[in-house]
């Protein structure tokens, strides 16, 4: 292409291909020093065949961009990219000295038809590269390519301006806005694809590894993180996020989710891993994504998962990005991981990309369109983190002194370098030398502090645990309640070696347990530093509280072969002597499935408890065994092993059919029971009370029939007689008929019948017969010190309240739990039923005033209600900050001077 050029004088032809080949390789130092020489703005330059030329830079600049806009309208051949790429590097250097040549400023950036061209070649040239055809080959294009779009990118701010909030205003007032971003996250998107082909390509045996093939993917790593990063800060402001919001390619066809999904699967192949430079740089392309994504997802004026969701495509790119982010956690905190090549060398960075990955995984998990689909595939990578051994997990997550954090950096733009290597290896690459090759951006390291990179990575994993963990009850069906919990306890059960009676609990679940008790009270620390709030640190608490009970009733299962013998209510018929060691051996061989103990050939031994879980608060301590197992039994449809028919035990099949549950009532239903024989003490002889009795207890537990309760009486009388008959002291009812003993025909009339071997007297009919829950008379052999659980409940027994007068208001008192702990102090409010003239034993609910409670606000009361709420919290709240509470005078105890 030919150019008149008019000068004072003359004339002058000039070759504008030529012009710009010779001059764009120039540095602007060098241009800078021709201009200082030149007289009326002419630059005289030596031409490829040693001749004199000149050129007027007036016209050469004010003729440039539509120059360079008219040969991409001709694009045809390679060679016409790589011109494109020389004029682009030509603008970017006369736009570096037009701040020091002010004519060259007037005529480059004050022209606003020259800008106007510019902006246009920028669209134009982007929107070739979006929709340029993939080529299967690692000639010139994946470097000519990534070069130019970086090189259009920042040509922006070279240009227009270098401050990222006034070049949002630039573009946002362009009538092509829209188009500029759909072209941008395309363009970047093939440059990926090509990166992602040159990777695979290179990791395996077909394709030899040249002397620079290192070199030259860290160059093509380079231009994809420099757009990147350029996209990155534009997303940082508001006004541009909004205006994506808007685009349904980026937005709700989930361009931006696409883009992300190819850079985080970008892999190393084996043959680069010792390439601590590309290994770094992909680390960071994966931050720097990555922080994209949360951009759009922390925005407070649209919801972006929302607007993801709206379409299935985009949905399923959301779900596929969320599980590749698990995935990411999951191999990086791998305990068996090992760390990646330069992880430790500061001269390489590998970017946020964890504390990124952990801010969207918290992301996720507290979004209603993917927290339910999220909970699952939350657990590998937690139960990773969780079940270090302690002291490794808490130097690690609950300490400041970590050895290494990552570090965040921002790449050097250099323009001018990288379209001279990008030039060279497109054109011949045996002219490339060592030195071109090891070209590489400067990085600008981003600091923080060890101590902030700690907390704030705990802080992550705290948040993602109360959101998988935390039930709201107007917005989450019921059946979500305890979800995330069992989900876990599943996974631990499936993940870990199988449990038998000699190894109940695993090691993995008892260390899961005791590092989240060290997490909760570490997370404490966070809140003041506003990383953490107080309902995030409640959810973990009681999550770990909830977990702990499971893994203790785990435990429990190793004194569940001593209770083997007292599982039937009614003796077994001796068996013949005629089994062999194969007979026995199915019977002495147990193990666990999700709370059902089982012999090898799929027989219930035992149950845990078959309490359910009650629903206004935590299950009492008789049936915290199995509560949580049993919920996580039908929910989560574990199976029991069908039964073999090999093993000569098909009558023990028949009676296990037929086999009786050990507990049928809860505590409440218990106490509530127990209170009521105050007033009607023959109760099993009154078919008609029995009925009424077995409909009111349904409706608080199990579903309880008249005959399980009548044999549940039976059964309550005969232990409180053998226990009278050893302490020799009269037995309350001893009047009464004589109850039925276990070889009565009521415990095998039908299968709805239930033995309790296991029910032990409460505190006060035990007080009554004059024995102490933890005396020698029914512990006998056992030398064991009193714990402080015994000797509270012997205080409680000793100086029970037995009198009317031991209830003044006002009074101080001891609150007992379950266990026989002390959980806290308050004094007498009022006393049910007192006012009625009721005497102290038939009363049986205090309402105390807390004054001092130690144990957590969130857990739930013994007697919820409309008036206390569900927990401890809910009751100081309610009352003014009075925590008035209801309480079983059986688990009151006086305050002992």
């Amino acid at each position: 292409m030919v150019i008149l050029l008019n000068c004072q004088t003359s004339s002058l032809m000039i070759d504008m291909v030529s012009a710009i080949e010779e001059l764009s390789g120039l540095p602007s130092r060098e241009l800078s020093e021709m201009l200082k020489e030149s007289e009326s703005f002419v630059l005289q330059y030596k031409a490829e065949d040693g001749g004199p030329k000149q050129v007027d830079m007036e016209k050469l600049v004010s003729s440039l961009p539509l120059h360079l806009l008219a040969v991409c309208l001709e694009l045809g051949r390679d060679s016409d990219l790589t011109y494109v790429l020389r004029g682009i590097r030509f603008l970017h250097s006369l736009s570096e000295l037009a701040t020091r040549y002010t004519r060259l400023e007037q005529l480059l950036l004050d022209d606003v038809k020259l800008s106007e061209q510019v902006m246009d070649l920028i669209l134009f040239v982007l929107t070739i590269l979006a929709h340029q055809k993939k080529e299967n080959h690692l000639g010139a294009s994946p470097f000519i390519h990534s070069s130019l779009v970086a090189a259009s990118l920042h040509l922006l701010t070279s240009y227009f301006s270098s401050q990222c909030h006034e070049l949002v205003h630039i573009l946002l007032a362009h009538s092509k806005v829209d188009i500029f971003m759909d072209v941008a996250f395309e363009s970047l998107h093939e440059d990926m694809k090509l990166l992602s082909l040159r990777l695979s390509t290179l990791g395996t045996d077909a394709f030899p590894v040249g002397p620079f093939d290192s070199q030259l993917t860290h160059f093509i790593c380079q231009q994809c993180e420099a757009s990147l990063q350029f996209l990155l800060l534009l997303c940082q402001q508001k006004l541009f996020r909004d205006r994506i919001f808007k685009n349904k390619e980026l937005c709700r066809k989930g361009g931006i989710l696409s883009l992300s999904l190819t850079i985080l699967k970008l892999g190393v192949p084996e043959c680069l891993q010792g390439s601590t430079h590309i290994v770094s740089s992909i680390s960071r392309l994966k931050a720097k994504v990555l922080s994209i994504v949360l951009q759009l997802c922390e925005a407070e004026s649209i919801s972006y998962l929302d607007e993801v969701a709206t379409l299935p495509k985009s949905m399923q790119l959301g779900q596929t990005l969320a599980l590749e982010v698990l995935d990411l956690l999951k191999t990086a905190f791998g305990r068996k991981e090992k760390p990646a090549a330069g992880s430790h060398d500061k001269s390489f960075p590998m970017g946020s990309v964890l504390i990124s990955a952990l801010r969207l995984v918290d992301v996720f998990s507290d979004d209603s369109n993917f927290r339910s689909s999220f909970i699952t595939n939350t657990i590998p990578f937690l139960t990773q983190i969780l079940a270090t051994p302690h002291d490794e997990f808490s130097s690690s997550w609950c300490s400041v002194n970590m050895p290494v954090i990552e570090e965040d950096a921002n790449l050097e733009y250099d323009p001018f370098g990288a379209a001279e290597l990008a030039l060279v290896a497109a054109s011949d690459i045996d002219m490339l030398t060592e030195a071109k090759a090891n070209y590489s951006c400067p990085l600008r390291t981003i600091s923080v502090s060890t101590i902030t990179y700690a907390q704030t990575r705990t802080s992550y994993v705290v948040k993602i645990i109360a959101n998988l963990h935390v039930f709201v009850p107007n917005i989450c069906e019921e059946q979500e309640r305890d979800l995330f919990l069992q989900k876990f306890q599943k996974y631990l059960l499936s993940e870990s070696p199988r449990p038998s009676l000699d190894h109940p609990a695993s090691d993995e679940a008892t260390t899961v347990c005791r590092n989240l008790e060290s997490l909760s009270r570490y997370a404490k620390s966070l809140i003041p530093n506003h990383l953490l709030n107080e309902e995030d640190v409640q959810l973990l608490s009681e999550f770990a509280y909830k977990l702990q009970k499971w893994c203790e009733s785990l435990a429990g299962l190793r004194t569940l072969q001593d209770a083997q013998n007292m599982e039937e209510s009614t003796p077994t018929p001796s068996m013949k002597q005629e089994g062999n060691a194969r007979d026995e051996t199915p019977r002495k061989r147990a193990s666990i499935n999700c709370g059902l103990l089982q012999n090898s050939v799929g027989q219930n031994l035992i149950h845990l408890g078959v309490a359910r879980t009650t629903k206004t608060g935590y299950p009492g301590v008789s049936t915290a065994t199995s509560t949580v197992l049993q919920h996580c039994r039908s929910v989560d449809h574990f199976k029991t092993p069908e039964p073999t028919t090999e093993s000569g035990l098909q009558d023990d099949d028949e009676r296990q059919r037929k086999r009786k549950k050990r507990t049928i009532m809860n505590d409440g239903q218990v106490n509530e029971i127990e209170n009521a024989l105050n007033d009607e003490p023959e109760m099993h002889k009154n078919a008609t009370s029995l009925q009424a009795w077995a409909e009111k207890l349904s409706g608080q537990g199990s579903e309880i029939t008249s005959s399980q309760l009548k044999n549940w009486l039976n059964n309550r009388k005969a232990k409180l007689a053998r226990v009278a008959k050893e302490r020799g002291v009269p037995c309350e009812g001893d009047n009464a008929d004589k109850p039925s003993t276990p070889a009565t025909s009521h415990f095998g009339d039908s299968s709805e019948s239930a033995g309790e071997e296991s029910y032990f007297p409460p505190p006060r009919v035990m007080n009554a017969l004059g024995i102490s829950k933890g005396n020698g008379q029914l512990n006998q052999g056992t030398n064991d010190t009193t714990t402080q659980a015994e000797s509270n409940q012997n205080i409680m027994m000793s100086c029970p309240f037995t009198k009317s007068y031991s209830f003044e208001l006002g009074r101080p008192v001891l609150l007992i739990d379950n266990q026989g702990n002390e959980i806290g102090r308050g004094e007498i409010f009022q006393v049910e039923g007192m006012a009625q003239g009721k005497s102290l034993t038939e009363s049986h609910i205090c309402i105390i005033n807390i004054t001092d409670l130690k144990i957590e606000k969130w857990r739930e009361l013994p007697h919820p209600s409309e008036a206390s709420g569900r927990t401890f919290q809910e009751a100081e709240s309610r009352h003014g900050g009075v925590m008035r509470v209801a309480w079983d005078v059986i688990r009151l105890a006086p305050v002992v001077p």
